[in-house]
């Protein structure tokens, strides 16, 4: 799910309220909001073996599903039960299916307020002062797990994340 708007405030000179100008103006008017919010429950992934004894020549080994792999209460050090899946024998492929696990969520929300200013000077002139956010919550949504059975370490464990932490940047952009 994503979802965006922007609201443009109805005070200052040329809008509903307060449009006679001067120092109100300067303060209360031109304003603008906007955001973005993004939702997406977690990704499908694939189990693989972490060596290929299938006899095929390309591709990955898939392990057999020999347990119950989904977890009541994944944690980011161990997000699906790698006990449930078993190294199938040489030479022939496993029983686990493609995207038969998924992922954690990920969220994120954008932020961004910006205020022009006229300048009378100027032919049709406006600055424009624009303060932008990425992830302004700072909530961190992880990637999906190493998912390679049979390797030595972190099987199960999500060890990466797909959204940054918070960005904060003030800009500045002068039109005429």
């Amino acid at each position: 799910f994503k979802a965006d708007g922007i609201y443009q405030f109805p005070f200052g000179k040329g809008r509903q309220l307060l449009n006679h100008g001067g120092p109100i103006d300067w303060v209360a008017g031109g304003w603008q909001l906007s955001g973005i919010l993004q939702y997406q429950s977690g990704q499908p992934y694939t189990p693989t073996m972490s060596s290929n004894n299938s006899g095929a020549l390309v591709g990955s080994w898939y392990p057999n599903v020999v347990g119950d792999p989904v977890l009541a209460s994944p944690t980011i050090a161990k997000w699906f039960n790698y006990d449930a899946f078993a190294a199938p024998l040489n030479g022939t492929f496993g029983n686990a299916g493609r995207n038969i696990l998924v992922g954690p969520r990920l969220s994120q929300v954008d932020f961004s307020m910006a205020k022009s200013f006229m300048i009378p000077k100027l032919e049709n002139g406006r600055l424009q002062l624009k303060l932008d956010s990425t992830n302004i919550l700072n909530h961190t949504s992880f990637s999906n797990p190493n998912a390679s059975i049979g390797s030595t370490g972190n099987v199960g464990k999500i060890t990466g994340a797909t959204v940054s932490g918070r960005t904060i940047q003030l800009g500045a952009r002068l039109s005429f």
